[in-house]
């Protein structure tokens, strides 16, 4: 009985936590899930800790001049997250899931290998006291409602695309952002500062013609095409191959890990080519990496 007593005691302090030490702690955490995570131990820390505003999440974006055939252009927020269960067992439950907030603040559940909606969970309730849950990556992409058939009024419908581009906050409050994508066209890199709010084309190496895949680092854009020439992008709109791996037989991706980014390589190896003919064959992935210096 004391000792319940001793913990009950010890819990009501937590909650008594100074509100300049709760701000302190809150500074330190990086993503909005831990934040939320922390204003869920009790209601003085919730009135004392204050959420992030929701940045860019759903951000309407000029078309470009040239773009004859697009009727908007809508920013949008992916995030991946590792969930863990937190009932004794060994080895814990995983779950790799993405979630995506639309722009009444419903959420939806994503493919975390593609950009599909996982459907059958739009009612599904996740108490975070009972999971482990870890903020892993966010991507950006660029829903772009398109009017095709414009020549045949009658035939005309829109249709909505995705892009992926790699965005990057900047601004004193991190209130602005930049952001680079692939023309969809094969026509180089296109460039967006939400602060000019207008699109710039890069295309002064050839590299930018064929790039497939584009991300920040450290302050920079890097891109990598399809012959595995990776480059960077400065502030100033200056490129620059930072290495030449790989070849063009393969897709290319580029991928944060360890405080480093590497160009990964993925294609398909076929151990049996004759078993590859039949009906029953297999297909193995096989992953080749370089590290970008």
């Amino acid at each position: 009985m004391n000792l319940h007593r001793a913990l009950c005691t010890s819990m009501a302090d937590w909650s008594q936590l100074p509100r300049d030490l709760l701000h302190l702690i809150a500074k330190r955490l990086k993503t909005r899930i831990d934040l939320l995570r922390l204003r869920s131990i009790c209601s003085s820390w919730r009135s004392s800790i204050a959420l992030p505003p929701k940045q860019h999440r759903h951000t309407p974006i000029p078309t470009t001049d040239d773009s004859k055939f697009t009727l908007s252009l809508d920013l949008s927020e992916h995030t991946v997250y590792l969930i863990e269960s937190q009932q004794e067992g060994s080895p814990p439950k995983r779950w790799l899931v993405k979630v995506f907030e639309d722009q009444h603040g419903r959420m939806h559940l994503l493919d975390p290998l593609s950009r599909s909606k996982v459907v059958g969970f739009d009612n599904l309730l996740l108490d975070l006291r009972e999971f482990k849950v870890f903020e892993l990556c966010q991507e950006h992409v660029l829903h772009r409602t398109a009017m095709y058939g414009v020549h045949e009024p009658w035939r005309s419908r829109p249709v909505v695309e995705v892009d992926k581009v790699a965005l990057m906050c900047v601004g004193p409050e991190n209130n602005d952002f930049a952001l680079v994508t692939p023309h969809r066209d094969g026509g180089g890199l296109a460039f967006f500062n939400s602060r000019i709010q207008q699109w710039i084309t890069i295309g002064s190496h050839p590299a930018t013609s064929s790039c497939i895949a584009v991300t920040h680092f450290e302050g920079k854009f890097y891109a990598v095409d399809t012959k595995g020439r990776t480059i960077s992008i400065d502030q100033f709109l200056d490129s620059k191959v930072v290495t030449n791996l790989g070849s063009d037989a393969y897709r290319k991706y580029l991928v944060e890990a360890g405080g480093e980014l590497l160009v990964v390589e993925a294609y398909l190896s076929f151990p049996n080519a004759e078993g590859f003919i039949g009906s029953a064959s297999y297909r193995g992935l096989c992953i080749d990496y370089f590290e970008v210096f």
